[in-house]
This record gives structure tokens, C-alpha cells and sequence, in this order.
């Protein structure tokens, strides 16, 4: 039997520790998994039941010390000073973490192994006195000479962040596959994950750690704030590459979608924070953010020693931007961006108009088709409109208005209609024109609001209002 005592267990300070900033009950499971993997473990087991509200993480690691100071570290409340990891770089991942996830502070437990023996304690934070129980019995999967496993009470909606906007409501087996999708990544930089010697199981499924799948250009960097590993991916969209885009763009965090850009931020291989847009994306990108990234997806990790590297919040899931490391960070991932991929330039409408009508009158050469630019239509009596483009193919007519933009906005819908009404009534009158809105995106879903409108305009027109909207690559988005 081992007893400790505990400096500062009072129940405000646990109070205060329950609303520690995380983003939802993910995080202190991640926390926990750090850990893990700093305790040396090769294998985590990560069970969560939504059935029983039960969840445990169990690893193969060293376990727990059985000194009774150095257990009085781990179950005090504060920093435990130098006794820190790259990954537990605070000192108090499982003290936050259960702190979070069992806010009663009454139904989690502890149990560890140290040379086989096993030690079995079931306290509280706010308790002072603790004893330490020598066991028999190991409660978990995993039979090694040392270990750990924690068991905590869990709820479904302590996930929702990882819920569907489609699906409000989750079922079990849809979030566990999202915790399986989160994990492949957040760890993705971390060499011990990535090369196999730890595995992470989630309710006995492996996690691979993921790997983006093309176009990728890497740099390490001995830099005085610690090493710096840049990899940067030009996203194409993968139902050029892979049969199973649907199934690919849905269980990914890097989805190829008219906005996917950004920068994603690992330390010491764990992932940290997303900087997808404002003041630090500009700072990174050495511009404001515009369409013309789209599909630009950079991953930072930065390496070192905690007193090399920038701080982060307490429980590791976001950056202290006030960190004045950050700024010789971000100066030198802007400069390695722009080493890579080039300074970008916003491609003017008319060059990327002029491209589209190159590529259909190439698509159509063989068939009766002609494609002018900026025609002029001849209507008595109206103000003479002028089409972006104007296109016959065998005997069917297709009227043309390009936007820059990768949005459309009632303005550009209704003067596409105001030139496709005048353009109907200039032909004869068994000739019918589509009109074709034609933007700058991969991807387009027309807000409900203006498909809306566009029906109203369809009920007020006799013959419809057949609108459609295309990219500068002539495929039909909406």
C-alpha cells in the first residue's frame, strides 16, 4: 500500500479546472493519448461506449511512478515544473483532461503497472489523502510490464463539434468514425506515429496516420526558435485522380471545395490550430486570402524544446498568439511559401474567358459551332445589351455571362436574365438559349435564397428561365 497527500486539492481550484478551453471532450482524450505516447507506450487503446457512458484510455507505457512525491506531482493540481515532454509540455494533461471529462470529480479510476505490479486507485482531485492499493487483477487488454488505464464517464454530445450540420443528431457509430478520421490526423507529423512505433486504436480499429496523396514539397530548417517542416499540397480535385471522390472528400479534413485553403499548424507533430483566414493568415500568406488559393493547403510543424518553441494555451489546442516566437515563425513560413509555389496573380476575366472559349471551340471543332466574344445585340427600341459570350452548336444557343468571382450574387443573376430575355427575343421563335453563368470555382452550391428568386423569375417567364452555372473549365456545377 502507498499513500500521498495531495498540496492543493481544494474543490475550487477543481471547479476551475472543469472549464478548462477545450473545444469539446475530443481534446482531454487527446490529451490523454499524449501522454501515452510521451510515456513511451507502442500501443494506445482508446474505448469509448456510448451505451454505458463509459470511455477509457489504456496504454503499454511506463505507467505511473510509485514514489510517493512523484505521485503527489501527478495528482496536484499546477505545472509539475520540469517533470514535462515535448507533447505534455504543461505538466497537466491528465489532471485537466480528467478534470474535463468527469466534472463530479467520482467516477473515473486509475490503474497502473511497474515492474507487473499492479497499483489501483480510485480517488478524487478534491480529496487530500490517497492510497494506492496493490492489485491482482488488470482490468484492461494490454498485458506488459508497465501501463496505464484511465476510465472516465463520456456523453455523445461532449462531441459535438466533430456532429454533421446535416445531421444534427449523430448516431454512435458516425461520431466514433469522425474520432477515427480526427485521429488519423492530428498526430500525422509525429514520427513515432507515423512510423508505426506506436499504434492508436480506437475501439479496435488501427488508425493510419494520413497522408495527403499528391503534389508535396517538404523542407526541415535548423532555426534558432526550433526546427520548422513545411509541406505544401496544390490540391487538385481528386475525381481526376481517385475513383472514390465521394467517399475521399467526406472522410478527410482536407476536402478540395471552393474555399479549401489554409495553414495547419502541428507542434512536435501534434496538431495544434487551423489559420484558415484573417490577420494571421495574412501575415502567413503575405496577402489576404482570396480564391485564387483555393486548394492551397499548407502544414507547419515546428520541433523543439518547449523553451525554443512558441507557447501554446494550456491545454494545447491553439496557439498564444501574443507569443513573440510566432512572428519569426510566420516571417519565414511566408518566405518558404512564396520560394515554393510563387507570388500568385489574379488571372483577369477576360483571360479566363478567353481560355474557356479556346477550350470549347477545341471540344466542338468537328461539329457546327462558332463562339463569338462581346456581341452586340440588335433590339429595336431597348438599350443595345451586350453578351459576354455568345455560342451556337449544331443549331442550339447558349448566352454566356463570366464572373471572376467563385460566388454569385442576385445582381449577376439578374442581368444573366435581363440579356438572356433580350437574346430569346431577337431569335426566331422556335430557337430557345440557355443562359450560363460562368464563375471561377471547383465547387458550387446555389444559396437557398437565390434559388428562390431564380424561381420566381422561372414562374414569371412563359418558356422558364433554364439557368446554369459552369466553371472556366466548362463543367456544370449547379
Amino acid at each position: 500500500m502507498i499513500t500521498f497527500k495531495n498540496a492543493n486539492s481544494l474543490k475550487s481550484l477543481h471547479h476551475l479546472w472543469t472549464k478548462s478551453d477545450y473545444t469539446d471532450l475530443l481534446e482531454p482524450i487527446c490529451e490523454l493519448v499524449d501522454n501515452s505516447i510521451s510515456a513511451n507506450a507502442s500501443k494506445v487503446l482508446i474505448t469509448i461506449d456510448f451505451e454505458s457512458s463509459t470511455a477509457s484510455v489504456e496504454d503499454n507505457g511506463r505507467g505511473l511512478p510509485t514514489d510517493p512525491i512523484e505521485l503527489s506531482r501527478c495528482f496536484t493540481y499546477g505545472n509539475c515544473g520540469n517533470n514535462t515532454t515535448e507533447l505534455n509540455e504543461h505538466g497537466c494533461g491528465m489532471k485537466t483532461a480528467l478534470a474535463v471529462l468527469d466534472k463530479t470529480d467520482k467516477h473515473w479510476t486509475c490503474q497502473w503497472k511497474s515492474d507487473t505490479v499492479i497499483y489501483n486507485l480510485t480517488t478524487s482531485f478534491t480529496s487530500e489523502d490517497h492510497v494506492v492499493e496493490i492489485g491482482d487483477t488488470w482490468n484492461g487488454e494490454l498485458y506488459a510490464n508497465g501501463g496505464l488505464l484511465l476510465t472516465f464517464p463520456i456523453v455523445k454530445d461532449g462531441f459535438r463539434s466533430l456532429f454533421s450540420i446535416s445531421n444534427p443528431k449523430m448516431n454512435p457509430t458516425d461520431i466514433i468514425e469522425r474520432i477515427c478520421i480526427d485521429f488519423s490526423h492530428r498526430w500525422m507529423f509525429h514520427p513515432r506515429v507515423r512510423n508505426g512505433n506506436v499504434e492508436l486504436h480506437v475501439n479496435g480499429k488501427l488508425i493510419e496516420p494520413f497522408c495527403m496523396p499528391r503534389d508535396k514539397v517538404s523542407e526541415s530548417s535548423e532555426e534558432r526558435k526550433g526546427n520548422i517542416e513545411i509541406c505544401l499540397y496544390k490540391l487538385k480535385n481528386p475525381s481526376e485522380h481517385q475513383k472514390d471522390y465521394n467517399s475521399w472528400s467526406r472522410t478527410t479534413w482536407f476536402k478540395y471545395t471552393e474555399t479549401s485553403s489554409g495553414y495547419y499548424f502541428f507542434k512536435n507533430g501534434r496538431f495544434i490550430q487551423a489559420i484558415v483566414g484573417g490577420v494571421y493568415y495574412e501575415k502567413l500568406r503575405g496577402r489576404k486570402s482570396h480564391n485564387i488559393d483555393n486548394g492551397f493547403i499548407c502544414l507547419v510543424n515546428i520541433t523543439g524544446t518547449q523553451s525554443e518553441t512558441p507557447s501554446t494555451a494550456t491545454t494545447k489546442n491553439k496557439f498564444i498568439m501574443s507569443d513573440p516566437r510566432l512572428v519569426e515563425i510566420f516571417e519565414y513560413v511566408n518566405t518558404r511559401t512564396l520560394k515554393f509555389v510563387g507570388e500568385q496573380k489574379k488571372e483577369s476575366e477576360d483571360c479566363m474567358f478567353q481560355k474557356f472559349m479556346d477550350m470549347r471551340k477545341e471540344n466542338f471543332k468537328e461539329e457546327t459551332h462558332t463562339f463569338q466574344r462581346n456581341v452586340m445585340l440588335d433590339l429595336p427600341g431597348t438599350k443595345t445589351p451586350q453578351l459576354d459570350g455568345y455560342e451556337t452548336l449544331n443549331g442550339r444557343i447558349i448566352v454566356y455571362e463570366a464572373k471572376s468571382d467563385n460566388k454569385i450574387s442576385l445582381d449577376s443573376i439578374s442581368q444573366m436574365f435581363t440579356n438572356w430575355i433580350y437574346t430569346c427575343q431577337t431569335l426566331d421563335t422556335n430557337t430557345k438559349a440557355k443562359p450560363v453563368l460562368v464563375i471561377n470555382a471547383d465547387v458550387y452550391k446555389l444559396p437557398e435564397d437565390l434559388s428562390a428568386k431564380i424561381n420566381i423569375l422561372r414562374d414569371r417567364c412563359d418558356f422558364g428561365f433554364p439557368l446554369e452555372i459552369w466553371n472556366y473549365q466548362a463543367k456544370r456545377l449547379a
